[in-house]
């Protein structure tokens, strides 16, 4: 039961995630792995296909509000507040270029996992 529940969160986790990354720019895959730590944490790892048509001065992607150590491709990440969500800056990656990148999100949650013990009787 305790893995079932674990893997249906960390199904929902990635579902989440599978957004375009800005008006100026397509997602066009996500890969995302995710590692359960014992602490009860998430690491989350993103792959993002990007298509980037350039419209956009400063394109940005998604990640759940409650993200820490945040990074893009391996460094420290900028991050924006948008309404009730933040938002990686991709302007570092792009160089306000069109074209295809590929970027890796990395991103930390705390506490998302616990475990329900349950009394399982039989009649």
């Amino acid at each position: 039961m305790k893995k079932t529940a674990i893997f249906i969160l960390l199904l929902l986790c990635c579902l989440g995630l599978t957004v375009g990354a800005s008006a100026a720019g397509v997602a066009q895959s996500v890969h995302c792995d995710a590692d359960v730590s014992s602490d009860s944490s998430c690491t989350v790892t993103l792959t993002v296909d990007l298509e980037y048509t350039g419209e956009e001065s400063s394109p940005v992607f998604p990640v759940p509000k409650a993200a820490e150590s945040v990074t893009l491709n391996g460094n420290p990440a900028t991050l924006y507040a948008a309404g009730n969500s933040r938002m990686v800056s991709l302007k570092g990656i792009t160089g306000g270029q069109a074209g295809s990148y590929q970027i890796t999100i990395r991103y930390r949650l705390p506490s998302v996992v616990s475990s329900v013990e349950e009394e399982l009787q039989m009649d």
